[in-house]
């Protein structure tokens, strides 16, 4: 090592990244997974065949919302929604977040 280079660190969140990379070819998805927390509630995204998705579980129920929004539509188009009983069900009807359940004990 050069004495102008400092040793790399790896915060949580690279690891995560790194971990959603490494797993991007398994899940079918054209951009890995993100998740930015907020308030406590954390927001899972991605984007698959021109749709971008956006899930997070209910704080009060094991149900999970995913707002959807065609990207061809534009920025006024206000997409539309869907509730999902549990994360499986997520992971069996939604391909967009079918690596979820893997992805979720690495966060």
């Amino acid at each position: 090592m050069h004495a102008h280079q400092q040793p790399a660190t790896t915060s949580k969140s690279q690891v995560r990244d790194a971990a959603i990379q490494i797993s991007k070819p398994q899940t079918l998805n054209s951009h890995p997974i993100t998740c930015e927390t907020l308030d406590g509630a954390s927001y899972f995204s991605t984007t698959r065949r021109g749709v971008h998705y956006c899930a997070y579980k209910q704080h009060d129920s094991d149900q999970w919302w995913v707002s959807t929004h065609r990207i061809a539509l534009g920025s006024m188009h206000i997409g539309g929604g869907r509730y999902y009983r549990d994360l499986n069900d997520l992971a069996a009807n939604c391909k967009a977040f079918a690596a979820l359940p893997a992805l979720l004990p690495l966060i």
